[in-house]
């Protein structure tokens, strides 16, 4: 069988991205305790999605995704108590999941959107997200521990906490990990401001990632260090190594050890008086070894060297009323998987491009393929790993050009095109079929697809209407979003057009 991905999602600090709306402002009330000055703030959202999915074939066999429509909600709080240095804070992911609609066609429970099922009135719809104790001292140090979120690292495409919204498209779960975290500025001036370097040592369990679910049994854990210089008017960047230690359930640990090295600039330039420019790029590299993915030619272990990189170039107009926006993305692929070297690299599943071509019939293809596996009557079962190969839709084995640019006509619209062209790094070849057809690159229909490299091409259109709401101090401010978009798949992803809408509703305080 083809080696499948080996991912990692880690967390670090990092900036905010440049084109996320205002981000939601906490509601604070001052107030004093036992003397000294302190504060309590809280912050979240009610968010509401309706979806029209497209319908296309997952396998030769004839299964669909069968899922027309959908309605999924999500109830995000957040509070944190702040006295003399000390932060508590929490945050949950309340009544999380489809509430109406109709649920997919493809068997099984590997998709962590759930669209197989009916989440949010059941416990695996109630999601703690931070539970945390912090200790400050301004302009010198910072301690942190507990259940966090992973906070966005550069353009997110290994750490992400899924707080980033992107061009188009929706976010979901964000890493989480129980993590001791110690920041510090290493550098201060007395004459002036300290300068903005943060360096951070820290270690984690991991709760909840990509290629992880600490309710599953298995466990991992992070030893982390990074080097952070943050301004974000100018220019950000730094580096961020881990060491990366995975165990799976059972009597078969077949662990993994990872080493990732992750590295990001974002740049500001005034171009005029009236013309902006930024250019952020992010690139990663991962070595190792794992048991967990295997293949034919090494049964007992795979070694890993895979990496990626993203590029963001903005040039924003007068006043903020247009911005171009060119984006571009890599994600390295095994050539020949049997060789005993995993090179397949996969985004992080909330670092977003588009609506169709990689969220939706990558995502379908994946699930169909690991059903295919796990279909006893097939395969006999799936082989080690195998759930890896759901990453709902995540840029995986690609590479992506997407242009977009973005129109405000008022403080309370923006208006969003974007065009996004698609090519696999590596054959295109679905798993299952392509091992029962000795080898040779088979696509989810059982199509040969030999020399075939081109994913499709996909047109997006979004309308938002609210953003105005943040700059005029609203403490609940209502937005909504339409977003549509047509795909046309290449040849041996299908060869269909496909179309899907969206509409998300959300009231932010």
């Amino acid at each position: 069988m083809s080696a499948l991905l080996l991912g990692v999602a880690l967390g670090m600090i990092g900036p905010a991205a440049a084109e996320e709306p205002a981000p939601t402002a906490p509601h604070t009330i001052e107030a004093t305790f036992a003397g000294g000055d302190g504060s309590v703030s809280t912050w979240g959202h009610l968010r509401h999605i309706l979806s029209r999915y497209p319908d296309f074939a997952v396998d030769a066999e004839g299964t669909m995704v069968g899922q027309p429509w959908s309605i999924d909600q999500r109830l995000r709080v957040g509070a944190d108590l702040r006295y003399t240095g000390v932060r508590l804070a929490t945050e949950w992911d309340l009544v999380t999941g489809q509430i109406a609609g109709e649920t997919w066609d493809i068997p099984g429970d590997v998709d962590e959107r759930h669209r197989e099922a009916y989440l949010a009135g059941t416990p695996r719809g109630q999601i703690p997200r931070r539970l945390s104790l912090g200790v400050a001292i301004p302009g010198l140090l910072d301690l942190e521990m507990g259940l966090v979120p992973a906070t966005t690292w550069g353009l997110g495409i290994l750490a992400n906490g899924g707080d980033r919204l992107p061009l188009f498209g929706r976010v979901d779960r964000g890493d989480r990990m129980i993590r001791g975290r110690f920041s510090f500025l290493p550098v201060r001036n007395a004459a002036g401001p300290t300068a903005p370097l943060v360096l951070t040592l820290g270690f984690d369990r991991v709760v909840e990632d990509d290629t992880l679910r600490m309710a599953y049994g298995q466990t991992a854990y992070h030893v982390i260090g990074s080097v952070l210089w943050r301004d974000p008017e100018h220019v950000s960047g730094g580096f961020f190594y881990t060491y990366r230690t995975q165990t799976e359930p059972g009597d078969a640990p077949r662990p993994t050890t990872v080493h990732a090295l992750d590295g990001f600039v974002d740049a500001h330039v005034a171009l005029s008086d009236a013309w902006r420019l930024r250019v952020a790029a992010e690139a990663v590299l991962l070595t190792g070894r794992t048991e967990r993915v295997l293949t034919y030619a090494d049964t007992t272990g795979t070694k890993i060297l895979s990496g990626g990189a993203a590029l963001e170039v903005e040039v924003t107009g007068p006043g903020d009323w247009t911005t171009f926006h060119l984006r571009s993305g890599w994600a390295s692929a095994s050539g020949d998987p049997d060789r005993g070297v995993l090179k397949d690299f996969t985004f992080d599943r909330n670092y977003k491009v588009g609506l169709i071509l990689f969220d939706q019939l990558m995502g379908g293809i994946e699930a169909g393929t690991y059903a295919l596996l796990d279909d006893r009557a097939e395969s006999g079962g799936p082989p080690d790993g195998a759930e890896l190969l759901v990453s709902e839709g995540s840029v995986r084995r690609a590479t992506y050009l997407f242009p977009a640019v973005t129109v405000r006509p008022s403080d309370w619209m923006d208006i969003q095109l974007g065009y996004i062209g698609a090519w696999s790094n590596g054959p295109i070849a679905q798993p299952f079929y392509t091992f029962r057809n000795g080898g040779s690159p088979t696509n989810h229909l059982d199509q040969p697809t030999d020399g075939q490299r081109y994913m499709g091409s996909e047109l997006d259109l979004s309308i938002g209407l609210g953003r105005g709401a943040a700059t005029a101090g609203w403490i609940f401010r209502p937005s909504i979003w339409f977003q549509g978009g047509v795909a046309f798949t290449g040849e041996a992803m299908g060869g269909e057009t496909l179309a899907m809408f969206q509409t998300t509703a959300r009231v932010d305080w």
